[in-house]
C-alpha cells in the first residue's frame, strides 16, 4: 500500500513543477506492476502507461503456475500457516494489477514473455483483458522470458510514445 501511494505522490509532486510536461509511466516486472497501480490511481495525471512483464498481477493464477521468483515467499509462508491462505489472497486482491486494470483509461502498451517463469504470461493477459482503455496494445514475445522483448520492445515503446504525442 505504501509503495503504491509513494508512486501516486511522486506523480503529484512532479506535476507541481512547471517544466514537467505530459507524464508517461513505464516499468518492468515489479516496476510494471507499479506502473499499472499508478496508472489506475492517477488516471487524470498521466497520458499513457507501458508496463512490461508486470508482477503483482492475478495472484491466484500466478501462484498456480509460478516456476520461481518471489511467489516462493508466499508459498513458504502458507506451508507453515495454511489457515491464512484465503484471508491473504483476499487482502492481496486489493493490490492486484488485474483488479486495478478496469480503472486504467489511458493508452497502454504492455508486454509479456511467453517463457516467463517469474511473472506468468497468463497473469499479464488477465490484466490486459481487464483494461478499460480503448487504446491498448499487447506485445507478446513467444521465446522470451522475464526479460521481455528487450531491444525490440524498446522500439515498440518509442513508436507508441511518438504516436501518443503526435495526437497532441
Amino acid at each position: 500500500r505504501y509503495t503504491y501511494m509513494d508512486c501516486v505522490r511522486a506523480i503529484a509532486v512532479a506535476r507541481t513543477f512547471p517544466e514537467v510536461g505530459p507524464i508517461v509511466l513505464m516499468g518492468g516486472s515489479q516496476g510494471g506492476g507499479l506502473t499499472l497501480a499508478a496508472a489506475a490511481l492517477t488516471r487524470d495525471q498521466i497520458v499513457a502507461a507501458m508496463p512490461d512483464v508486470p508482477f503483482l498481477c492475478h495472484y491466484e493464477r500466478s501462484l498456480e503456475v509460478f516456476g520461481g521468483g518471489p511467489y516462493n515467499e508466499l508459498v513458504d509462508w502458507w506451508k507453515r500457516h495454511p489457515g491464512l491462505v484465503q484471508q491473504h489472497l483476499r487482502t492481496l486482491s486489493y493490490f492486484d494489477g488485474m483488479n486495478l486494470a478496469p480503472r486504467i483509461r489511458v493508452p497502454v502498451l504492455m508486454s509479456v514473455g511467453l517463457m516467463d517463469t517469474i511473472c506468468p504470461p497468463s497473469s499479464g493477459f488477465a490484466v490486459f483483458n481487464h483494461l478499460s482503455s480503448t487504446e491498448k496494445m499487447l506485445c507478446v514475445y513467444p521465446y522470451n522470458g522475464h526479460e521481455g522483448g528487450g531491444p525490440y520492445d524498446e522500439e515498440e515503446k518509442y513508436r507508441f510514445v511518438r504516436a501518443q504525442f503526435g495526437k497532441r
